[in-house]
């Protein structure tokens, strides 16, 4: 019996101790799994983490090489403000749009500065012209005082058709003394010396007329 029982009693110490082995390595077993677990879980988290690293640091360098574009104004028409080490400024622009001067147009030639023919009879025509304007003024008055007045105080018809008369043969006395004159004397611009020789005529016409209108004659 004695013997019995010990062989009972040692299988069953055995049995646990297998059970026990088993027990713990089956623990083990789990330990091992949950422990890969973790570390594959761990490996993912470092790798993205690695990764957002990366991408973050690859921007910056982009943003550092590419040159900031300048801010967007509130009107795009207007124009940028010049610079503070510019040399011009507003009111230097503006002083140089006030003082740069107007081209005028250009003069025309004189016809008296020409020796063509043409030119110099234009040259006679307009310095005569001014030379007259103070006769043809005053002749026109006394053909009009002549007209008002009646026959009986020197008026009239009669009176206008001899003063008519008088100033055609004046017109040719005065041509022939300056042609006179200037004979062989005139240069190639020969239309100031010949309009300034009958303006000497009608000055002395004119101051006739007006003589005679206030009956100084």
């Amino acid at each position: 019996m004695t013997r019995g029982r010990k062989r009972g009693a040692y299988a069953l110490v055995m049995a646990l101790a297998v059970s026990t082995v088993a027990a713990c390595s089956r623990s083990r077993a789990a330990d091992a799994g949950g422990d890969t677990a973790l570390a594959r879980d761990l490996a993912i988290v470092q790798m993205e983490t690695n990764r957002a690293r990366d991408s973050a640091a690859q921007a910056r360098g982009q943003s550092a090489a590419t040159p900031a574009a300048p801010a967007a104004s509130a009107d795009s028409t207007t124009p940028p403000a010049l610079p503070s080490d510019s040399t011009s400024s507003v009111s230097q622009v503006a002083s140089a749009a006030i003082d740069t001067p107007v081209h005028a147009a250009p003069k025309r030639a004189d016809p008296c500065d020409s020796p063509d023919r043409a030119s110099q009879a234009t040259c006679l025509r307009r310095r005569l012209a001014e030379y007259d304007a103070p006769l043809n003024r005053v002749y026109a008055r006394y053909i009009a005082r002549l007209r008002s007045a009646p026959a009986s105080r020197g008026g009239g018809a009669p009176a206008i058709a001899k003063l008519r008369e008088s100033q055609r043969a004046w017109l040719t006395y005065r041509d022939q003394m300056c042609q006179r004159k200037l004979a062989g004397k005139e240069p190639k611009l020969w239309a100031p010396g010949r309009a300034a020789c009958l303006g000497e005529y009608a000055t002395a016409r004119t101051k006739l007329l007006n003589d005679m209108l206030a009956g100084r004659h």
